[in-house]
């Protein structure tokens, strides 16, 4: 007995179409996941040998948060303060836990800072960020303008130490000093009118209580990266995202400063080579 179809031209289609489907199906689940495991896979591999020498590493990040005031009371004292909270970051890299002497490998030629993001609760003030002096880390600086990068001026020499003055971005290219920024939260409170029964007042973080700013208002997030060239002119990169609660499981801002040490040297925070 023979089937006859009546219409052939209906059915080629749709065999086509099925036919299609199943070899959809089967580049789709069996063999774009096999073509992708060995792309991410060589990937890896070239990432993994690029990244085999970690020449430079974040060693710790130490982090002084308080707050100061511009008073602009008239007569009476304390009637009119303008309350800003600061964050000073030192940033120490270690250029010697793979490589202990050094060489064209390990030493700097190129250091800058980019992608600078600040994420806060609160739109309390105006946030800024940029280098700061190590010769005034942990003193309050109200001129601190926002920038998009920040170039450091590396040197080379003993002489070249002499002639600076660390007004500007400066890095020695044995990594012997920390990169030092400095946060500003500029006018969390304009206005504030202080009330205590106590004869001293303290211009630290204590003013933030004092002049009821909540601690959710000075909390921030910055995330930035650090890029830098070796004397061997390889590119480097690292990643820095900083989480500043203000507020620790027993002590806050409120009690004048919080002094913190991010990381320390149990840990590896590797720069990766930059260009992969």
């Amino acid at each position: 007995m023979k089937i006859r179809v009546k219409h052939e031209s209906k059915a080629l289609i749709i065999a086509f179409i099925f036919l299609a489907a199943v070899v959809y199906s089967y580049w789709y689940f069996i063999i774009s996941p096999i073509i992708g495991n060995i792309s991410f896979a060589n990937e890896v591999s070239k990432f993994l040998v690029k990244n085999e020498e970690p020449i430079f590493k974040i060693d710790e990040v130490i982090l002084y948060s308080s707050a100061a005031a511009e008073d602009n009371s008239e007569g009476k004292i304390l009637k009119d303060l303008d309350i800003s909270q600061f964050t000073d970051i030192s940033i120490k890299i270690d250029n010697k836990s793979y490589i202990s002497d050094l060489s064209n490998k390990n030493t700097i030629s190129e250091l800058y800072i980019d992608n600078i993001t600040i994420t806060k609760e609160s739109d309390k003030g105006e946030s800024r960020l940029n280098y700061k002096s190590p010769m005034i880390f942990g003193k309050y600086q109200d001129n601190i303008e926002q920038t998009d990068r920040i170039d450091f001026n590396i040197l080379h020499t003993n002489e070249d130490n002499k002639n600076n003055d660390f007004s500007t971005p400066t890095f020695f290219t044995d990594c012997s000093n920390p990169i030092t920024l400095g946060y500003l939260n500029k006018n969390v409170k304009t206005g504030a009118e202080i009330s205590t029964t106590t004869e001293k007042i303290d211009f630290n973080g204590k003013l933030l209580k004092l002049a009821d700013v909540p601690i959710k208002d000075v909390a921030y997030r910055v995330s930035f990266q650090i890029h830098l060239k070796n004397s061997l002119e390889e590119s480097f990169v690292y990643s820095m995202d900083l989480n500043l609660p203000m507020q620790e499981k027993n002590s806050s801002i409120y009690d004048g400063y919080i002094f913190k040490k991010m990381l320390n040297q149990s840990k590896s925070y590797y720069f990766l080579k930059d260009n992969l």
